[in-house]
């Protein structure tokens, strides 16, 4: 009977321990994509900065460039986020306002 608890015993800290694993891999997936996605805010309000400012037909095309790229892959990155139930962040980080 001793061996039975001993055998229980190793399957309970073995499915704990992928259990752990799995939402480790989860939170730093997590922290991966609303890292990706405050940075495309970012990208996206340099862009449109680009655009408004630039006297440069070469600058504002790149601008222009950026806002489309970082848009599209944005919204991948949301779709990606919200399929993982996490609460995508909605513009660029406070650290990247401030820049």
């Amino acid at each position: 009977m001793a061996r039975y608890y001993h055998y229980l015993l190793a399957l309970v800290i073995a499915l704990m321990a992928s259990t752990s694993a799995a939402s480790a891999k989860d939170s730093a997936s997590g922290a991966f994509l609303k890292k990706a996605i405050e940075g495309n805010y970012a990208e996206v309000q340099m862009g449109k900065l680009a655009q408004k400012n630039s006297q440069r037909d070469d600058v504002k095309a790149f601008g222009q460039t950026l806002v489309n790229d970082h848009d599209a892959a944005n919204q991948k990155a949301i779709d990606a986020a919200q399929s993982m139930n996490i609460n995508p962040p909605t513009g660029p980080s406070a650290k990247q306002q401030a820049s």
